[in-house]
C-alpha cells in the first residue's frame, strides 16, 4: 500500500515538473524570445517570429488550465475527475468570454461586427485567453507567495514531496507575477485598441481596394453578405506585421491614433464582383 502511494506521489511530482517546464517555455517563447524575433534585423529569426509567438500563446494557455487543474483547491473538490470536468467548463467559459471581448473590442474601434474581420477576431480570441486569465495569475502569485513564506518559515524537513510541492508554488508566483506585469505593461485599454485597430489593418484590410462607384480610394475591407459595401482607411499607419503588434509596448504604439468613424462607401452591383479583392488569408509571414 505504502509502495502505492509513493509510485503515485511520484508521478503528481513529475507531473508538476512537466506543467512548471511548460508554463516556462510559453513565457520565454511569447514574452522574450517571441519579442526578440519580431525586432531582429535576421531574416531567418524574424521569419520564425510568427511561429514563437503563436506557440508561446498557446503553450501559456495551456499551463494556466493545467496549473488550475492539479493545484490542491481542484484536488480537494474531488480529485481527478472533478478536475477534469472543471477544466472542460473553464476552457468552455475563457473561449465563451474570450470571444465576446474581441467582438466587443472590433466593435469599439469600427463600430461593426466582428463578422467583417474573421481573422482579427480569431485571433484576439486566443490572445483574449491569455489577457482574461488575469484573475487566475492573481491567484497563482498569491497562493505561490503564501506557500514560499510557509516553506521559508516552517521549513520541509527534506522530504521530496514537499520540495516538489514548494518548486511548482514557486512557478506560479514567478510566472503568475511577471504575467501581471505583462498584461497591465503590454495590454492595457488603451493599447489593447491600438492593437485591435492594426491588426484589423494587417490582417483583414486589403490595400487599394477599388469600389466601382466610389471615389474614396485607400486601404479597405468588404462589408455584409452582398459584400457591396466597402469600408476606407485611407490614414497612412506603420507597416508592421501582425506578431509585431502582438508583442509591441506603449513605446511602439505611442503615436497610433484610432481611427474615429471611417466612411463607408456603396459599390456598383454590376462591377463589384469583377473588382472585388478576395479575403485576406492569416499567413504567418504577413
Amino acid at each position: 500500500m505504502r509502495d502505492e502511494k509513493t509510485e503515485a506521489q511520484k508521478t503528481a511530482d513529475e507531473k508538476k515538473r512537466w506543467i512548471t517546464g511548460i508554463g516556462v517555455a510559453g513565457f520565454l517563447l511569447l514574452f522574450v524570445l517571441g519579442s526578440a524575433f519580431a525586432r531582429t534585423d535576421v531574416e531567418f529569426l524574424k521569419a520564425l517570429a510568427p511561429y514563437t509567438v503563436l506557440l508561446g500563446i498557446v503553450t501559456f494557455v495551456m499551463y494556466s488550465f493545467l496549473f488550475v487543474a492539479n493545484s490542491k483547491i481542484a484536488k480537494v473538490l474531488g480529485g481527478e475527475l472533478a478536475s477534469r470536468a472543471a477544466l472542460t467548463a473553464l476552457i468552455a467559459i475563457a473561449l465563451f468570454a474570450s470571444s465576446v471581448d474581441a467582438a466587443s473590442a472590433l466593435n469599439r474601434v469600427f463600430g461593426l461586427s466582428e463578422s467583417a474581420f474573421p481573422n482579427t477576431f480569431r485571433l484576439l480570441t486566443l490572445l483574449n485567453i491569455f489577457i482574461l486569465a488575469k484573475p487566475f495569475f492573481i491567484a497563482f502569485t498569491t497562493w505561490g507567495a503564501v506557500a514560499f513564506t510557509y516553506y521559508v518559515l516552517v521549513g520541509a524537513p527534506g522530504a521530496q514531496r514537499e520540495i516538489q510541492a514548494f518548486l511548482f508554488a514557486v512557478s506560479g508566483l514567478i510566472i503568475g507575477g511577471a504575467s501581471l506585469l505583462v498584461i497591465s505593461y503590454k495590454f492595457d485599454t488603451s493599447l489593447y485598441d491600438k492593437k485591435t485597430y492594426l491588426l484589423a489593418r494587417a490582417l483583414d484590410f486589403n490595400e487599394h481596394v477599388n469600389c466601382p462607384g466610389s471615389q474614396t480610394k485607400g486601404d479597405g475591407v468588404f462589408l455584409g453578405a452582398a459584400q457591396n459595401r466597402v469600408m476606407f482607411d485611407s490614414r497612412a499607419i506603420p507597416k508592421i506585421a501582425w506578431y509585431e503588434i502582438v508583442v509591441a509596448g506603449n513605446r511602439a504604439l505611442n503615436e497610433v491614433m484610432l481611427p474615429g468613424d471611417l466612411p463607408i462607401q456603396e459599390c456598383s452591383t454590376s462591377q463589384s464582383e469583377q473588382f472585388r479583392l478576395p479575403e485576406k488569408a492569416l499567413k504567418f509571414g504577413d
